[in-house]
């Protein structure tokens, strides 16, 4: 089969010579009288930078199941304006054994053609980006004088052509006005905000399901209280923020008043300050907890009660990010005491390294670290490190590499070689007999066998020193349970307490 593909973007089709007919047109002429089939593959309204076109994907399927013969183009850029892009596919027909052929272009599998043809990718995509930024200036312009650009579009507002101005959506407007009134009058949090929307089968603004950061998003634009930012970052997709003496305000319809959005920031913000000493306060298994219903790590975080703290785990998939039908139920692991769960981590490992009777069953199944290379890879890096110095000094005799970019190449090998070279002479990792047998040494050295008096910084250096991870899963019959995994093997330890509970029965639930 001969497949001819031709593409055109939206800000093509007004363009002397790039509408999809002609392009077809044009490829047919040039295969004059044929007696394999052919097929079209046609990509309208497509933009060149992107791989993910319809019929692109739909003739390289094509190609990878062995259909297509030959592939003829109008020109290079119809098949992508990026210069990796045409290089990528051009590479993939190929090695598929498919001839393409351009139009426009007498393409030779020669390397000046190679040359030419990485140059006319090269220019496309400067064109490409010359354009953009055009665009952007008067976009930027455009805005100054006080008039909607694109983008400005936002949820709750319906944007009227004739007038070019926003106007409140009698539809979603409501919704915005809802979001705020629970935020300010009920004091509910995003997460709440979004549940309850989702029971009340409100439609979000994008997808099937409310998101906390969509409801989030909505508190704290202002546009919702009349003023709208643009140039507010310093590119269509990043987030980084230009500066407040670039914005360029623009006034829309307010859809609430100042002070309410005022008083909902301020009560996002006490929702976030409540979440913000989790990674303060110091807690044991930091990083090596895990749920052991959904394998997600845990998180951390305190709550005063009657002028005391209690630390506590939890899963943040207990707090579910989007909400809505068919979204996967929150993980059920309840809120587990900080302390109780640190002290019988703690005594199961002291009670571990402090006999040494126990240690063949952890130390049996050790497993090598997986950042440290073995013998043979270095061996191969090594090898592959002196082929590229002999291909270096090959092209410089032959006169088809400049004798300073040889040098250049040269000093990089030669400081690969001695990363590897180093790696090859360093020790042995210690055996792990050794690590705990020192480390129980240096313990019963400084506090005897009253190890519970060993202070925090210590005992965090032990786990994460020993400690691979810990796994807490609910229990009916012990409030939950505790799997300790060791660097070099494991072991099950079974902790009493009530998981609602914390050290001399503090309330830590759920609120």
């Amino acid at each position: 089969m001969i497949a001819i593909y031709a593409r055109v973007s939206t800000e093509e089709q007004a363009q002397h010579g790039a509408s999809l007919a002609a392009q077809v047109a044009a490829c047919r002429h040039h295969l004059g009288s044929v007696t394999e089939p052919v097929q079209e593959f046609v990509d309208g309204g497509e933009s060149g930078a992107d791989l993910d076109r319809p019929q692109l994907m739909a003739l390289r399927a094509a190609v990878a199941a062995g259909q297509v013969s030959r592939i003829v183009i109008l020109d290079p850029d119809r098949l992508s304006r990026k210069l990796v892009h045409q290089l990528v596919l051009t590479e993939e027909f190929e090695r598929a054994g498919v001839t393409l052929e351009f139009v426009n272009f007498a393409w030779q599998d020669t390397p000046e053609g190679r040359l030419f043809y990485s140059l006319r990718g090269a220019i496309a995509e400067f064109e490409r980006e010359k354009i953009r930024e055009r665009a952007r200036r008067g976009w930027i312009a455009k805005a100054e004088q006080g008039h909607l650009v694109a983008g400005m579009q936002r949820y709750g507002y319906q944007y009227d052509k004739e007038t070019k101005t926003l106007t409140p959506d009698p539809v979603t407007a409501p919704v915005v006005q809802e979001i705020y009134r629970l935020a300010v009058e009920e004091h509910r949090s995003t997460g709440q905000i979004a549940q309850i929307l989702a029971d009340r089968h409100i439609p979000p603004p994008r997808g099937r399901v409310w998101w906390r950061d969509t409801v989030s998003k909505i508190l704290r634009n202002p546009a919702y209280m009349g003023v709208a930012y643009v140039h507010r970052y310093d590119a269509p997709h990043s987030r980084q923020d230009t500066g407040s003496d670039e914005w360029i305000a623009l006034d829309v319809p307010p859809l609430v008043d100042q002070a309410t959005w005022l008083e909902a920031r301020a009560v996002r913000q006490r929702y976030q300050k409540f979440w913000k000493g989790r990674q303060t306060f110091p807690m044991l298994l930091r990083r090596l907890a895990v749920c052991g219903l959904c394998g997600h790590a845990l998180s951390t975080n305190m709550r005063t009660y009657r002028h005391s703290t209690y630390p506590y785990y939890f899963c943040p998939h207990r707090y579910p990010r989007k909400f809505g039908e068919a979204v996967e139920p929150a993980c059920t692991l309840p809120w587990v005491s900080g302390r109780d769960l640190d002290e019988a981590v703690w005594s199961a490992v002291a009670q571990i390294l402090g006999d040494p009777t126990q240690w063949p069953s952890h130390l049996t199944s050790a497993r090598p670290d997986p950042a440290i290379p073995s013998p043979d890879q270095i061996a191969r890096e090594r090898r592959r490190i002196a082929r590229a110095r002999r291909q270096i000094l090959h092209f410089v005799r032959q006169g088809l590499i400049e004798a300073a970019d040889a040098e250049q190449e040269l000093h990089a090998l030669k400081q690969e070689e001695a990363h590897w070279t180093g790696l090859a002479d360093a020790p042995a990792p210690p055996d792990p007999t050794e690590t705990w047998a020192a480390m129980a040494a240096r313990l019963r050295d400084t506090w005897g066998t009253d190890w519970q008096a060993v202070p925090f910084d210590v005992r965090r250096d032990v786990v994460v020193e020993l400690l691979d991870h810990v796994t807490v899963t609910p229990s009916p019959d012990a409030g939950w349970t505790v799997a300790i995994t060791f660097r070099a093997g494991g072991t099950t330890v079974s902790a009493p307490g009530d998981s609602q509970k914390g050290s001399h029965g503090s309330p830590i639930g759920d609120t």
